[in-house]
């Protein structure tokens, strides 16, 4: 079997997919990842095949103004606030990058491809090349159930039950729907440089075929199981980790750190860091001060800065959560999906500071499972509310018992090898 992924996104975005793209080259098939070329040496410490996407998209997320942005953006109105204001910068990013992806598939000729969400021109490729594709997302995004409404809006779990059900589905439908109205423009233009016939109508789930998408989650059904009103093609497969690569190794000033005392609290928020991440960092070591902790900090792509730091606290720039998670006492994140995983995956309790999208989804299941403490919303942050919550995790035993609990199922599932298993089984199903 060949298999072409295409990812984009952060690194946490990129992650699980070098996961699958791993098990695929273990068990015998051949494979090429394809995201932004800021990637292109992380992915090669791993011996996969590499195909170099455009960084220009990532790179507004960088910027002052992405930054300040994302810092904004707090619900789904937010979100389509934020999608028309860029919508003239992000149009011919997009159309290059749709492009790209088509030069690459071409040039490769797998039998499947696999992608995630930000790479929802995929289909119309796989089209072209008469071959299946399969979705996969870390984030239960878009196919209805009444279990639990859409994680970029608000719960409401006020609502009578029977609207509670209504309320939810509409929410899926709602996203659906506003994917449909962000991403028909770019297919119409991709479908008219392949050749392919105008489509009559377009929906991000279903194939110009008629047929639906198929869709796998990559989330643990451990931690949220799969709904019973999901349709067959819809999965979900756990959670795909990706270890170190084997030539990585930490640093001595670390591992002396780590060794000089008590476990530490890492706090890390990823690809987020605000429009001020000294702002940020200044707080956040105040908070484990206040909380009588050591701390490792994570500068992370977001970019959390800090000069004079005490004794007490090291500064990383990047190191492999693998690693680094199961000697720490606990994870303050901002509840990204990949962090949440890796996290858990330890065996840690978390502190959760959301930003925007999925995160509060996460931040709220956690604490709602006894696996971590009450969220802080980023624009609600401050060192007192972070050192109680620290304490709170730290200091009851219970939270990490709970965690080392799932870590105990999350080792059992082998999302990446159920991956591989449904693209086996969906190129049987195709004839190939």
């Amino acid at each position: 079997m060949k298999v072409l992924i295409c990812c984009y996104g952060s690194r946490g975005d990129v992650q699980p997919y070098i996961a699958i793209a791993t098990t695929l080259k273990q068990q015998g098939h051949q494979v090429m990842l394809a995201s932004s070329v800021r990637f292109a040496e992380h992915v090669a410490r791993y011996d996969i095949a590499f195909g170099e996407l455009s960084d220009e998209l990532l790179a507004i997320v960088d910027s002052q103004q992405g930054r300040a942005m994302l810092e904004g953006t707090r619900n789904i109105v937010d979100i389509v606030r934020l999608n028309l204001k860029l919508v003239k910068q992000v149009k011919p990013l997009q159309q290059a990058l749709n492009m790209q992806m088509w030069q690459l598939a071409k040039a490769y000729q797998p039998d499947i491809i696999l992608f995630p969400p930000k790479a929802a021109a995929i289909p119309e490729i796989a089209e072209k090349l008469a071959i299946p594709c399969v979705l996969a997302t870390p984030i239960p995004m878009f196919v209805p159930t009444a279990d639990f409404s859409l994680p970029i809006v608000p719960a409401l779990n006020w609502l009578p039950k029977r609207l509670q059900a209504r309320y939810r589905r509409l929410s899926f439908t709602l996203i659906n729907r506003l994917t449909d109205i962000a991403w028909r423009g770019y297919v119409r233009h991709l479908r008219q440089q392949l050749g392919l016939p105008a489509a009559k109508r377009y929906r991000f789930l279903t194939l110009s075929s008629g047929q639906p998408l198929p869709i796998l989650h990559l989330h643990s059904p451990s931690l949220l199981a799969k709904p019973n009103d999901w349709p067959s093609h819809a999965r979900v497969s756990g959670y795909c980790f990706s270890d170190a690569a084997p030539q990585w190794q930490p640093s001595e000033s670390l591992q002396a750190f780590l060794r000089a005392g008590p476990a530490p609290v890492y706090v890390g928020f990823g690809s987020m860091a605000g429009r001020d991440p000294q702002k940020a960092a200044r707080k956040v070591i105040e908070a484990l001060e206040l909380a009588g902790v050591r701390g490792i900090l994570a500068r992370g792509w977001g970019g959390l800065r800090a000069e004079d730091l005490p004794d007490s606290v090291y500064m990383v720039e990047q190191v492999p959560h693998d690693w680094l998670f199961p000697q720490v006492a606990a994870v303050v994140h901002h509840g990204g999906a990949g962090t949440t995983a890796a996290a858990l995956r330890a065996g840690k309790p978390a502190v959760i500071v959301p930003f925007f999208g999925d995160q509060p989804f996460w931040a709220e299941l956690l604490e709602a499972r006894g696996l971590a403490g009450t969220p802080i919303p980023y624009r609600q942050l401050s060192a007192e509310r972070l050192a109680e919550q620290i304490r709170r995790v730290t200091e009851d035993p219970a939270y990490t018992q709970r965690c080392k609990q799932l870590a105990t199922e999350l080792a059992l599932e082998n999302g990446s090898e159920q991956v591989v298993s449904f693209l086996e089984g969906q190129l049987v199903k195709d004839g190939a």
